[in-house]
């Protein structure tokens, strides 16, 4: 990995139309993603949902026990992603191009607009500015 990660994914499900009713049950999950040298991570998972919510597809079992039991299957199929992504820092960028698929929208819009960024010159940079003391300031 190049950088830190930090992943925060709302998950709401509930019967067609039935969003924002008390049929809709959902969790909010939070990852991140930290290098400590050039092969390992650091990788920690948070996953919240309301106290006392039921699994819709097992109503007798808590909603947290099924995300538990299904934690291992996820936190795998998550691993191999990304070390097939840290597999692709071994070749060079010349003539790579990236395919986007619909879902990669709001990414490539973010890139666009930091790309534009780094190159509008007359943009004061960060860089540029000397460091100021908080005695400076006051």
């Amino acid at each position: 990995m190049v950088c830190p990660g930090l992943f925060h994914v709302v998950v709401r499900v509930a019967p067609p139309g039935r969003l924002g009713t008390d049929e809709e049950q959902s969790f909010v999950l939070h990852q991140t993603i930290t290098p400590v040298d050039h092969g390992n991570l650091v990788w920690r998972r948070y996953t919240s949902c309301r106290a006392g919510t039921r699994w819709a597809a097992s109503p007798e079992r808590p909603l947290v026990e099924a995300i538990v039991a299904g934690a291992p299957k996820v936190i795998e199929q998550d691993r191999w992603a990304v070390e097939r992504q840290q597999e692709m820092f071994a070749y060079p960028d010349e003539g790579y191009r990236e395919v986007h698929v619909k879902t990669d929208g709001a990414v490539v819009m973010a890139r666009r607009l930091l790309d534009e960024l780094e190159d509008t010159p007359e943009l004061p940079q960060v860089r540029t500015q000397p460091a100021r003391r908080i005695a400076d300031v006051v």
